[in-house]
């Protein structure tokens, strides 16, 4: 791992030195053999039965104390050292699991998960409140008291002042039984993916991250596009976008890339908030990029059984355009305000070498691809994709991983998923305690009756309750929280339902790039020495794709590929010729025209948003602003150019 990412890292992460470093090697090691025993199906040949929810408090046994080791009590807390509290929470959080999974036949014989007796009643109490805590260190206060509100409304559902909040009440000893102990709250449907997925994926994320993909996805775009108009910025783009279709983490992703792009593109002229927004739109894309996505994508497969790969191709046509908007409006900024070529390709390896040299990685990916879309199998591609790429890592000095270095390598899995372990545990409390109350499903219906039958309003609603939310969690958590409450209000009107899900992970990203939280922004801001409020605003726009697609293919899931063949082909190609012109509006400079002036730039914008509908009239309509003004300007510049040497004479 690069010098920068973990500096990065340490900024939250205590550091572990001495015996500590032997749970946070062993927890994560023994975690990946335990999943790599149960989903290659090797457990029989060992002579061990084991049960689903067994082998997820497994999961949490390995990885929740981790969480209270590495992840400090608060910014005050000590860093270089395990205080007492914590050793005791990290103890408890490895013993309290054992009872449940060593009585596994009970729980399901005698329905512990109705009401438990009093030892494992106990346990599961001390593992519920254990959850929180980790949930606050792990994704902030805010999504802690989310978590606590829902996870104990059960207690008071039937007091609700309000209609849409009203339902049945619960006892707490009952609440705890099926909260924790049962498959319906905390280890539910979102627990399960983890450990089916999640774990699989993110061990190959680390493995990409650890075997060099920062100057590999660095060297590809400068090798691509390192010689054009605002090259930098166009670099920043890419290796932005391939690091974090990986990582999956917008602010991570920033900390890590950023730590050279934001710096490379001041050099070149670009003003410090644009450099900030250009990182932050860029790193905040990964979520929806194939082939990996992140985490949500693999939650999403699990909601709407759908197989993981139909979803990659769903999503890809509008992630592509999110990132063709970005390099159109840097190109087009680059152009207005003069910049010239900079060849920056210079030391950096000419495309073939740079995919020779990073073979491995390029191999993994072929297998994960491959697997994924050939074989269609999800839960073992990823652990077979780490396995070809550790084997090809080693034939080569540079690439190889010293002792050292594979430690190291088990500490960042340990990282990544002490992180994950309490969030995604903690969307399954949310989850059961909206679902035993029967909440969930009456605040569709209200949203829906809010509505009032009409379909716009009803997206608006929706795209407004799910970027609020994101502001204080996690984007799974958050798309988690939507697809329950939100999604089937749009579903029951009539929207397809892979373009829904699209839609609220789409507007539950928002608020990384949109002021006044915009998170990306501020942590791109922090490296650029600028504004976070100028890099934010300068990322909204920079982003404006990410506000207008989700409308797009939820009128039209042609552009999702879901219809006709040439319906696909229209709604593509004028979403993106209206992306492009909305670009240049935004921007100030039209390609063949040079600089515009301020009424063009509305006009273009106004016409480029017509254009980006699927609805063939609005379109058509777009269009033809478009190439009006177009034609105008183009006939009054050749005017002023043939009246100018006429002056002169």
């Amino acid at each position: 791992m690069a010098e920068d990412e973990r500096m990065a890292l340490s900024r939250k992460y205590r550091n572990l030195t001495g015996y500590w470093r032997i749970p946070a090697i062993a927890f994560p090691a023994l975690a990946i053999t335990l999943t790599l025993l149960h989903w290659f199906h090797m457990m029989r040949f060992l002579g061990i039965m084991m049960y689903p929810l067994s082998f997820l408090f497994l999961l949490i046994v390995f990885f929740l104390p981790l969480t209270f080791l590495w992840i400090p009590f608060s910014k005050k807390a000590p860093r270089d050292r395990v205080p007492g509290y914590d050793i005791v929470l990290a103890v408890l959080a490895f013993c309290a699991p054992w009872y449940l999974i060593f009585n596994q036949v009970s729980v399901i014989q005698a329905g512990w998960e109705g009401g438990a007796p009093p030892i494992p009643f106990a346990m599961a109490v001390i593992l519920w409140f254990l959850m929180l805590e980790a949930a606050r260190r792990a994704a902030g206060p805010i999504f802690a008291f989310i978590v606590f509100f829902f996870s104990f409304f059960p207690l008071y559902a039937c007091y609700a002042p309000v209609r849409i909040l009203w339902g049945p009440c619960f006892s707490f000893h009952q609440l705890a039984s099926m909260q924790v102990i049962g498959g319906n709250g905390m280890m539910g449907t979102v627990f399960e993916v983890f450990g089916e997925l999640i774990v699989g994926f993110m061990v190959f994320a680390a493995t990409v991250q650890n075997t060099g993909a920062a100057s590999f996805f660095n060297d590809i775009a400068a090798a691509l596009i390192g010689n054009t108009r605002g090259g930098n910025a166009k670099v920043a783009i890419l290796a932005s976008g391939f690091f974090g279709t990986i990582s999956g983490a917008a602010v991570p992703n920033v900390m890590t890339t950023g730590s050279f792009t934001i710096p490379a593109m001041k050099r070149e002229g670009f003003p410090p908030h644009f450099a900030a927004g250009v990182e932050a739109t860029a790193s905040a894309g990964g979520n929806i990029m194939p082939p990996v996505m992140g985490t949500v994508a693999f939650i999403m497969s699990e909601f709407i059984g759908v197989p993981y790969a139909e979803i990659c191709i769903a999503a890809a046509v509008p992630a592509i355009l999110y990132y063709l908007v970005l390099y159109l409006q840097i190109d087009a900024y680059a152009a207005r305000v003069g910049m010239k070529r900079v060849d920056i390709t210079t030391g950096v390896p000419r495309l073939h070498m740079t995919l020779l040299n990073n073979a491995h990685i390029v191999v993994g990916f072929f297998f994960l691809v491959g697997i994924l879309f050939v074989l269609r199998v999800q839960a073992q591609a990823p652990f077979a994709a780490v396995l070809a790429m550790l084997l090809l890592s080693t034939l080569r000095k540079r690439t190889r991983m010293t002792p050292k270095g594979f430690l190291r390598y088990l500490e960042t899995i340990g990282r990544q998923l002490c992180d994950l372990t309490p969030i995604l545990a903690s969307v399954g409390l949310i989850i059961g305690g909206l679902t035993f109350t029967g909440v969930a499903l009456a605040f569709s219906n209200q949203i829906t009756l809010l509505a009032g039958g009409n379909g716009p309003l009803l997206l608006v609603v929706c795209g407004i309750v799910a970027f609020i939310l994101g502001m204080g969690m996690t984007v799974s958590a958050v798309y988690i929280f939507t697809a329950i409450v939100i999604a089937p209000a749009l579903i029951n009107f009539g929207y397809n339902m892979m373009a829904v899900h699209l839609f609220v992970i789409y507007y539950g990203m928002l608020s990384l790039i949109t002021p006044p939280v915009c998170l990306a922004a501020f942590a791109a801001a922090a490296i650029a020495e600028t504004s976070p409020m100028k890099a934010g605003f300068a990322a909204c726009k920079l982003g404006i794709a990410k506000y207008l697609l989700p409308f797009v293919y939820v009128w039209s899931p042609a552009l999702i590929l879901i219809g006709p063949f040439w319906t696909c082909v229209f709604v593509i190609s004028t979403a993106t010729i209206g992306l492009g012109i909305i670009s240049a509006g935004l921007e100030g400079y039209m390609w063949h025209l040079g600089k515009i002036s301020p009424l063009t730039r509305i006009l273009f914008c106004i016409g480029g948003g017509l254009a980006v509908t699927p609805d063939v009239t609005l379109t058509v309509v777009g269009v033809i602003i478009c190439a009006a003004v177009f034609i105008v300007e183009k006939v009054l510049r050749i005017r002023e150019k043939t009246r100018t040497p006429a002056l002169a004479s």
